[in-house]
């Protein structure tokens, strides 16, 4: 068993890679071929389509978010592989961009040994309305 948690479900895409998701996501999503593409920040699940003769990637998180153009779609417990709707947020590059450099500046003071990476109230930095 690879997973116990009786609020998700998961989309095996390799072996050894498993997305979470919801379970109203499922329905939907189980039907296509996803694959999966190492990012800036980490894993990332996609599937392919064709608009005019031209392959695009189409990422999960940016489907189960129905993230609009001009937008960024936020993981915020920072797994990339963890698509819950919980988990994801929509919001402007801008803010994306704050996110993203409040976490790389925690993350250097936990491998300075400042404080436990755990213990860093980011939940009430990474809401945004």
């Amino acid at each position: 068993m690879l997973l116990a948690c009786p609020t998700c479900c998961y989309i095996r895409i390799e072996p050894d890679i498993i997305v979470l998701v919801d379970p109203e996501d499922w329905i939907d999503l189980h039907k296509n071929k996803w694959y999966v593409k190492k990012g800036k920040h980490g894993w990332y699940a996609y599937r392919k389509i064709y608009r005019n003769g031209k392959q695009y990637r189409e990422y999960m998180h940016r489907v189960i978010m129905a993230t609009p153009k001009g937008q960024e779609c936020h993981h915020k417990f920072g797994n990339t592989l963890d698509n819950r709707k919980e988990n994801l947020q929509n919001v402007t590059p801008k803010i994306h961009g704050v996110i993203t450099q409040f976490n790389r500046i925690c993350k250097r003071r936990y491998r300075q040994g400042s404080r436990r990476f755990e213990d860093l109230p980011r939940e009430k930095v990474l809401d945004f309305p």
